[in-house]
């Protein structure tokens, strides 16, 4: 399987040229969608999606109680 092995790490490579070229460019989501292929792609936004409802809610300063 060194082929499989092979492509993937191309695959790998490829991947981090071009996050490192959105990051440097400012590409879109739509920009990184349309990169990869379909299934890369709905990953990328799944995980986008992950990180941001991981993230804590800020709460308003206004809003907060006061400890006692």
């Amino acid at each position: 399987m060194p082929k499989k092995d092979s492509s993937h790490a191309r695959l790998l490579q490829a991947r981090a040229e071009f996050l490192a070229l959105r990051e440097r460019h400012g590409l879109t989501v739509a920009d990184v969608v349309a990169f990869f292929p379909e299934e890369e792609g709905v990953a990328y936004l799944q995980g986008l999606i992950a990180a941001k409802e991981a993230k804590p809610k800020r709460s308003s300063k206004g809003t907060r109680t006061p400890s006692l």
